[in-house]
């Protein structure tokens, strides 16, 4: 009864979501069974013909190898304490990864007129008309105004061609606005910036295969980023190839792509080679009880659940969940939450984010996102290391929070707009906390 009561569910959500959606097969949409599964099915690699991107043959991914300048090991003090248990100095390194949400089937006329069109060359020609439209979708209208690529772990290069693609565009104005903002904070780091695509699908067992893909990608990158850093020594290199020592990663993951990262608490599980990602920072995602207790997995070293009360995607999955719906922020497990847990609401003056504006850049074909938004035409997201380094430095101690992002013109400069982040303790009455920080453009 409950199978059958899920399966009308869907097919009743789908149809108003899109009439595509019924193109494909239902082990498309809900259910895929463990064994038959595989993400390497699903690596994808494009190319673009007749202005729109189709699936071609996998093609092995060209490395890029970290650039950084030499740095004077007397000039940094981090503390790696080697075998020999001797201090060196060794400069960090931030790995900084951008996971898009689900792809959902939204009804484009030009997406379906060029899948029709298609590609005699291409090897997905046989398949079913749902699945291109899902591929050709995930560079089309909506989808392409966040940072995405390619399935797997992809470098941003911030390429400074004319000639680029609008979601490439996007990648590196989010990416640099990140970026700036870690310059205005004076992080000396070195950094470098990806994106992760998965598959998008509204799925469970989907999403954990993907957590192992995400896994494994930042294993290998690791490995990649220590051996063509000239700041880790050999002996640090020898311990354990597989410790990130000094790599602190950080994850931003918009929806059910925050899902993907949690899984990774499952990978770990399974893999054990001691992962760490020291920041994970959730906008919009979904909570569900089958990813709500890796919270407390030691996987993750800090948690950052950035939700907004304007944001009904959030709550309204009930197909991959076996919740009435998801909800928006983490409960207590025997009354207690992790302190390594802080939860954020966003408001943005007196509007409150909707789905699409805590992650999307605004364009005029996005139509979900409010121009008198006061971050706009920016996500929320790119204020992320400012909202980060606020909660650490002055609410160490706090774990449910309230922001609110007002505009503000400066007075001094023309070019820069100043911003107004207060915060407010929600378990204490009258507790407003102002900050004014600048904004960066990329």
């Amino acid at each position: 009864m409950y199978k059958n009561k899920k399966i009308l569910t869907i097919y009743f959500i789908s149809f108003l979501i899109s009439p595509s959606i019924f193109f494909g097969t239902l082990d498309q949409v809900v259910n895929l069974s463990e064994e038959t599964f595989n993400v390497n099915e699903e690596e994808i690699v494009f190319k673009k013909v007749n202005n729109f991107y189709v699936p071609v043959e996998t093609v092995p991914v060209k490395t890029v190898p970290v650039k950084t300048s030499p740095v004077n090991t007397t000039s940094v003090k981090m503390g790696v304490i080697n075998k020999t248990n001797v201090e060196k100095k060794f400069k960090e390194h931030d790995l900084v990864v951008f996971i898009h949400g689900t792809i959902l089937p939204f009804p484009s006329a030009t997406t379906i007129i060029q899948t029709l069109k298609g590609d005699k060359k291409s090897p997905l020609r046989k398949k079913s008309f749902f699945y291109k439209y899902m591929n050709n979708a995930r560079y089309k209208g909506l989808f392409k105004y966040q940072p995405i690529n390619d399935t797997g772990l992809k470098r941003i290069t911030f390429s400074k061609k004319k000639n680029i693609s609008v979601q490439e565009k996007s990648s590196n104005r989010i990416a640099g606005c990140y970026d700036n903002y870690c310059k205005l904070l004076n992080t000396k780091n070195s950094r470098s910036y990806y994106t992760f695509g998965w598959s998008g699908h509204l799925n469970q067992k989907r999403r954990r295969g993907w957590a192992d893909r995400l896994y494994t990608d930042l294993i290998k990158e690791i490995e990649k980023i220590k051996k063509s850093e000239k700041t880790f020594s050999e002996e640090t290199f020898n311990v354990n190839v597989h410790e990130n020592n000094n790599i602190n990663i950080t994850i931003l993951a918009h929806s059910h792509g925050g899902n993907v990262v949690l899984k990774l608490a499952d990978s770990e599980k399974k893999y054990k080679k001691g992962l760490k990602i020291k920041k994970t920072i959730l906008f919009g995602t979904p909570v569900q009880r089958e990813t709500s207790q890796a919270i407390y997995s030691n996987i993750f070293e800090k948690i950052y659940n950035i939700y907004s009360r304007g944001d009904p995607v959030q709550v309204i999955d009930c197909i991959s969940t076996k919740d009435t719906f998801s909800k928006r922020k983490f409960w207590k497990k025997n009354g207690v939450l992790p302190s390594k847990l802080v939860q954020i609401e966003i408001l943005c003056g007196k509007l409150k984010p909707m789905h699409n504006e805590l992650w999307f850049l605004k364009s005029k074909w996005n139509l979900f996102y409010r121009k008198r938004l006061s971050v706009a035409p920016f996500p929320v997201s790119v204020f992320t290391p400012e909202i980060v380094k606020i909660v650490d430095e002055h609410f160490a101690q706090n774990s449910n929070l309230q922001l609110n992002i007002k505009k503000e013109k400066s007075k001094k400069t023309f070019n820069v707009n100043k911003y107004k982040l207060s915060f407010k303790d929600l378990d204490k009455a009258d507790s407003t906390y102002k900050y004014f920080v600048d904004f960066p453009h990329a």
